[in-house]
């Protein structure tokens, strides 16, 4: 699996405080979208990132190959609304995650192995 981070810019730092009504109405649709990416267990997380120069939107995307988040990125709704938001595509290198749950369960490591590569 590969690890992505697209990052959502707003057209300006203060975004969305100071949001108009159409702004908001596709971020709203932008919002519905990640929702279905997330349950279809695309994304692995999605959420605002505050940092000191204001906010970003950031999706953790895990997929088998960079092209289909590169599929995601160029569909983006809120991006088609109004091209002011810029959408950069992070990389994120291997990645050391947390055993999955079942292995504290008490699973064989057959169960647990077949749990791993998705059988």
């Amino acid at each position: 699996m590969a690890y992505f981070v697209p990052r959502l810019q707003p057209p300006r730092s203060r975004f969305p405080q100071d949001g108009t009504a159409r702004e908001m109405a596709a971020l709203q649709r932008h919002s519905d979208d990640l929702r279905q990416v997330a349950a279809a267990k695309t994304a692995a997380a999605v959420r605002p990132m505050l940092d000191g120069e204001g906010s970003w939107g950031s999706v953790i995307v895990d997929v088998k190959h960079g092209q289909e988040v590169q599929v995601l990125v160029d569909d983006d709704s809120l991006r088609h609304a109004d091209p002011r938001f810029r959408q950069d595509l992070l990389t994120i290198p291997p990645l050391i995650l947390r055993p999955h749950p079942a292995v504290n369960a008490g699973l064989s490591s057959q169960a647990h192995q077949d749990l791993k590569h998705g059988h």
